[in-house]
Parts: C-alpha cells; sequence; structure tokens
C-alpha cells in the first residue's frame, strides 16, 4: 500500500508540474503577455457564445476586446483535464510561442489559473479559408476570386518554407488543413493551431505521432505509428492545394451516383491527371475567370506533393522555387500519369503563371 502511494504521489506531482509549468522546456519562448482570468472573460463578455468565431478539437475560440481596445482572438480550452489538451496547450505556447512570422499567426499571450488554460492571439477578420469555402452564409464567400486562392497558396508555402527551413530546430506543423489557415483583412493568409506540431532535433522529432493531424488532408505513412517529418506536411499541403482549387472537401457526398467518382477528391483528381483533363477539377464558381497555367501548376505540383512514398514529394524548398518559376516541376510518376502537357508549367511559358512570393 506504501508503495502505490509514492507511486501516486510521484505521479500527481510530475502532472502537476507539467500543467503549472508550461515554460520548463528547452525551447525559448517570446516574452508573452500573462492575462488574468477575469480580463479575458471580461473582453469576451463572459464568454458569450455570439463572440464565438470558431470551435476546436479542444477549445472554442471567441473575439475580445482587450482593455486598451485592441481585437484579438480568446482560445479557451474546453477540457483543461485532458492530458491531450494540456499537451495542445503546451505545445502552442512552446512552440508558436517561441516564433514570429508574417506567415504564421502571433500567440500574443496566456492564462493558466488552477484548471483553466486559455490563448491569446492576434485577430484576423476574415476567419478560416474554411468558412471562405464552404460557408454559403459568409458574405466573404464570394470574394475568394482565382487571384486570392493562388495568393493563398503561396502564403501557405511560405509558412510552410520558414517553419521547416528557417526556424531552428524545423518545426513540423503536423495539421495543415482549411481551418488552420487564416485570412487577414487584405486575405493574406496565415496557418495557425501549433496544437499537433513537433519541433525536430537532430533528424529525429521530441515525439512520434500515431495517426495525428486531421482524416483526409494526413499522409498514409502516418497510418500507423510514425515519427512526424516534413513530408508530412507536404502531403497535408498537397490536398489543401486541390481544395482551393477545386473548392471541395476532400471527401464530398454527392446525391448523383453519376458523380460517384468524384467523392473522393484525391482519387478524382488522379483519374483527371491520368485522362489529361486536370481543368475539369476547377472550381465551377470560378467560371472562366482564372489563369489556367497558374491552374495547372498548382493542381500538378499539388499530385506531386501526394507522392505515396514520402521521398518522392518535393520538399518545400523547392515548391517555393517552382511556384516563383526558377525550377520545373519533375514528371510525375506511374500512378498520376499521363499527366497535362508540360509546356504548361516550362521555362519557356512560365512567364504567365509567375508571382512573387
Amino acid at each position: 500500500m506504501t508503495i502505490i502511494y509514492i507511486l501516486y504521489h510521484l505521479w500527481d506531482t510530475l502532472f502537476r508540474r507539467s500543467r503549472t509549468n508550461p515554460f520548463d522546456t528547452a525551447t525559448p519562448t517570446l516574452k508573452l503577455q500573462k492575462f488574468s482570468y477575469k480580463e479575458l472573460k471580461s473582453a469576451t463578455n463572459q464568454f458569450n457564445a455570439d463572440n464565438s468565431i470558431g470551435k476546436g478539437g479542444f477549445g472554442t475560440v471567441f473575439r475580445g476586446i482587450l482593455r486598451d481596445g485592441k481585437s484579438v482572438a480568446i482560445k479557451k480550452l474546453d477540457a483543461a483535464s485532458s492530458l491531450q489538451a494540456e499537451r495542445e496547450f503546451q505545445s502552442e505556447l512552446t512552440i508558436l510561442g517561441s516564433i514570429r512570422s508574417p506567415h504564421v499567426v502571433s500567440l500574443l499571450g496566456y492564462c493558466i489559473e488552477k484548471n483553466k488554460r486559455v490563448l491569446v492571439y492576434e485577430y484576423m477578420p476574415n476567419r478560416s479559408l474554411q468558412d471562405l469555402l464552404f460557408n454559403d452564409g459568409n458574405l466573404n464567400s464570394g470574394c475568394m476570386n482565382w487571384e486570392k486562392r493562388f495568393q493563398v497558396i503561396q502564403d501557405v508555402v511560405m509558412a510552410l518554407e520558414f517553419l521547416h527551413n528557417e526556424c531552428d530546430p524545423p518545426v513540423i506543423h503536423g495539421d495543415i488543413k482549411p481551418s488552420n489557415v487564416l485570412l487577414d483583412w487584405d486575405f493574406k493568409a496565415k496557418i495557425s493551431d501549433f496544437g499537433l506540431s513537433r519541433v525536430k532535433v537532430d533528424r529525429d522529432l521530441s515525439s512520434t505521432t500515431s495517426m495525428r493531424g486531421t482524416l483526409c488532408y494526413i499522409a498514409p505513412e502516418f497510418g500507423g505509428c510514425g515519427y512526424l517529418m516534413e513530408k508530412g506536411d507536404i502531403y497535408s499541403l498537397g490536398v489543401l492545394i486541390l481544395v482551393i482549387v477545386s473548392g471541395r472537401r476532400p471527401l464530398h457526398v454527392l446525391n448523383s451516383p453519376m458523380k460517384f467518382e468524384k467523392a473522393n477528391l484525391i482519387s478524382w483528381s488522379r483519374q483527371l491527371a491520368q485522362a489529361g483533363n486536370i481543368l475539369e477539377l476547377v472550381d465551377e464558381k470560378l467560371k472562366d475567370a482564372y489563369n489556367k497555367e497558374q491552374v495547372t501548376l498548382c493542381i500538378n505540383l499539388a499530385l506531386a506533393c501526394l507522392q505515396r512514398l514520402p521521398e518522392l514529394r518535393p520538399d518545400i524548398g523547392d515548391i517555393v522555387k517552382i511556384l516563383r518559376g526558377e525550377m520545373d516541376l519533375l514528371p510525375l510518376t506511374f500512378e498520376f500519369s499521363p499527366s497535362p502537357p508540360s509546356r504548361f508549367y516550362s521555362r519557356s511559358r512560365r512567364k504567365h503563371s509567375e508571382q512573387s512570393l
């Protein structure tokens, strides 16, 4: 009985330490503001449902106005007693709280009071890419013309380039999807939600992953236990690009049996690539108001990112060069062939698809 008590006391001590010491880590953290729960409760009008602007796996996000009049996004964890919620809270603090980039949503502060856990971010007024693409009630949903969609793709690519190549050690996001892509007043995109992110140290990660991420966006190599690596983010990027181009969810239930082959976006894209008809993938809402060469480049790039073998997917640095017109996209492997003629993304015709990142 004494041994059981000692083991319980040791577990309880370690658990409480992990909850009250979120900065007990080797990762350097920027100076974040520590808020009181009372202040954040007041900023959101008692966490009023009318101020809710989003919901994640372990928390609800509210728009708040601080005492100085500044608008912020405030994420209140629903299940602070959950170990997974606590891990995600600390991951946000130690990773997002350590980086600054114009392509990543900034973490401004936090609150820890007893079992309460709250995070404070910069406010993104045009909310998420998911809202704009799929919420018909969103007043700005019709604003996503091709130019804005192409800019979002470039912004997300630059965000991943920052995380993979400019952060030391590199950061693997682990959950790239439309709801984690937020847009500012000018529809510039920033990635958010680093709860599943991991830091890569000495070519290994700080922890392993088992089916982490979101179904349909997670790379096939993560179907069981495995290490979260950069090429997993690249796969998710490929899915995201297809979603942006098509305006469809990765899995879409259709009423017509004739359209059953279109239900799985990735499979349908592969079929169109094999048939050489990838422009059929383009969102009908765009009609003909889009740059065909840019769209073709993006679809072929997405298919390259979706190759089943991680080593065949391009690195994020190569993706940046491809979008800038500094590098050709390599021919796709057999699983996607035949693809549309390479003239759509060759150097000789690149001037039509160039757009600075």
